[in-house]
């Protein structure tokens, strides 16, 4: 007679337990394209910038805050990932990294440095490491930080907070 009712206690508990709704799990989100809009504006007067020589720069030189100087060409082959964790009301900043085509075979072929722009939080106090022989700089901001990293002949820009 126990062992009955245990049968029915237990058959019973599983009829309910399938006679439930199902439980709704949220469906994932895609993959949104982030594109920040904004435009710094200048604290104050800002002293010309003039042209940067190429030789002169060693590898984590912040060269400007968002400046549109000519005489700066920018890397063209940049990689940006995790763009949602810039930093809010971030300014746009040229850095230079190593060259990932640099071969010091051949040191006259190729400048040692390159400029890639960076968006980083206003404050102008980054602490600068490089990481892994020079294939990595990191730029610090305390909470948020910006690695580049060279990946063959490709600069990933990573964000990070």
């Amino acid at each position: 007679m126990k062992n009955v009712l245990i049968v029915a206690v237990l058959l019973g508990a599983t009829t309910i337990a399938d006679g439930r709704e199902p439980i709704l799990v949220p469906q994932e989100t895609l993959a949104m394209a982030y594109s920040a809009d904004y435009a710094p504006t200048p604290a104050g007067e800002t002293a010309s910038i003039q042209p940067v020589p190429a030789g002169t720069v060693v590898p984590g030189t912040v060269i400007c805050d968002s400046c549109d100087n000519p005489g700066i060409e920018l890397y063209n082959c940049v990689k940006v990932i995790q763009a949602r964790k810039i930093a809010p009301c971030a300014v746009p900043k040229i850095v230079s990294v190593p060259n990932p085509c640099y071969d010091p075979c051949k040191p006259c072929c190729e400048p040692k440095c390159v400029f890639v722009q960076i968006c980083v939080p206003p404050c102008a106090c980054e602490d600068v490491i490089c990481r892994k022989g020079g294939d990595r700089m990191i730029f610090s901001y305390g909470k948020y930080a910006v690695k580049v990293t060279a990946r063959g002949d490709t600069l990933v820009v990573n964000y990070d907070h």
